[in-house]
C-alpha cells in the first residue's frame, strides 16, 4: 500500500497516480480506502481479532464499493477517492478528537456518497422518474441507500450501531446541492453545530474539493463535470424539454469555460472552504488560464 503522505501531498495528482500505478484506474479506490482505515485502525479499541475481521469487512466493502460506481465521466471510483482524501484532511485538521470508528464511518460515508451515479443530475432524474415519487434528491436517496446496503452487506455494519448507519444516510443526504446555501450559513457557526451537522459540512466540503488540487488536476475535473453537463443537456433535449439554466451549456472558447468555473468557485466552493486552511488558489489562478492551460485538461 502507498504511503498516507504520498496521497495527502499539496502535489498529489488523482488522475496521474491512477494511471501510473494501476491496470484499471479505478483501482485507486480500495488501495487509497484501506490505506486511510489503517491509519484509523489503529486507534480502535478492539481486540486484535475483531480488529482483524472489522478490517477485513472494510477491505470488502470498498472493494464493492468500486464495482457499484459507473463509468461516469466525473462521478466515478476517482471522485470518491479524492473527497475521501479531502476529508481525511478536513477531519484532521476541524475534528482531531474524532472517536476512531466515527472517523471510519465518515470515510465509509465519503467512499459511497455517489456510488451507482447515472452521470446525470437530479433535475433530470426527476424529470425520468427515478426514485421514489416526491423525492426532490433521487440520486443522494440512491446513494446512501446503496452504501448502507453494502455495509450490512459486507459486514461492516455489525460493528457499527445503527443510529451510526443513520449518520451515513444524513451525511450523503447532505451533498445534495440544493441545501448547499443552508450548509454555507450553518458553516459559519461551525464550532456552535451538533458533531452531526460539523460532519456533514466536512462531508460537504470534501464534495467540492476541486478547486483545492493542483492546477493540472483541477482543470481536468472542471473538463469533466462539464462534460457531464454537457450530456445531460443532449438527454433533455432529446426529450423534447429544455434544461434548467442551473445546467452550464458547452463551453465553446476558453474565455466561456473560465467564466462557468470561475462562478463555481466563487459562489459555492469558496465560501465553505474559505474557514478551513485550505486557501482555494483555483479561484485566483483559473483567472490566469489561456488555451493552452485548458489543453492540459484534455
Amino acid at each position: 500500500l502507498p504511503d498516507l503522505a504520498t496521497l495527502l501531498s499539496p502535489s498529489f495528482d488523482i488522475f496521474d497516480y491512477a494511471a501510473s500505478n494501476f491496470i484499471n484506474k479505478y483501482d485507486v479506490l480500495p488501495v487509497a480506502a484501506m490505506v486511510i482505515f489503517d491509519d484509523v485502525l489503529r486507534n480502535v479499541d478492539l481486540p486484535e481479532r475483531r480488529k482483524r475481521d472489522l478490517r477485513s469487512s472494510l477491505q470488502k466493502f470498498a472493494e464493492a464499493v468500486e464495482l457499484g460506481y459507473n463509468n461516469a465521466p466525473f462521478h466515478n471510483p476517482i471522485h470518491a477517492t479524492d473527497v475521501a482524501l479531502a476529508l481525511y484532511m478536513l477531519i484532521s485538521e476541524k475534528e482531531p478528537l474524532l472517536d476512531p470508528m466515527l472517523s471510519i464511518i465518515c470515510y465509509c460515508a465519503a467512499l459511497g456518497h455517489d456510488i451507482n451515479h447515472p452521470g446525470y443530475s437530479n433535475w433530470y432524474a426527476i424529470l425520468n422518474c427515478d426514485g421514489d415519487e416526491d423525492d426532490t434528491h433521487p440520486l443522494e436517496t440512491m446513494h446512501a441507500r446503496e452504501t448502507i446496503r453494502l455495509l450490512e452487506e459486507t459486514g461492516v455494519a455489525e460493528f457499527i450501531e445503527k443510529e451510526s448507519l443513520q449518520l451515513i444516510e444524513k451525511m450523503i443526504l447532505g451533498t445534495d446541492m440544493q441545501v448547499h446555501n443552508m450548509w454555507v450559513e450553518k458553516a459559519k457557526e461551525y464550532e456552535e453545530c451538533s458533531l452531526e451537522d460539523r460532519l456533514t459540512i466536512l462531508l460537504h466540503a470534501a464534495d467540492l474539493c476541486n478547486p483545492t488540487r493542483t492546477r493540472t488536476a483541477m482543470l481536468k475535473w472542471s473538463a469533466l463535470i462539464l462534460e457531464e453537463f454537457g450530456h445531460e443537456r443532449d438527454l433533455f433535449f432529446a426529450q423534447g424539454k429544455q434544461p434548467p439554466k442551473a445546467i452550464p451549456t458547452r463551453a465553446d472558447c476558453p474565455k466561456a469555460y473560465l467564466q462557468i468555473q470561475l462562478g463555481f468557485f466563487r459562489k459555492l466552493v469558496e465560501p465553505l472552504n474559505i474557514r478551513s486552511r485550505w486557501e482555494v488558489l483555483a479561484i485566483y489562478e483559473a483567472e490566469a488560464l489561456d488555451s493552452k492551460d485548458l489543453a492540459v485538461a484534455e
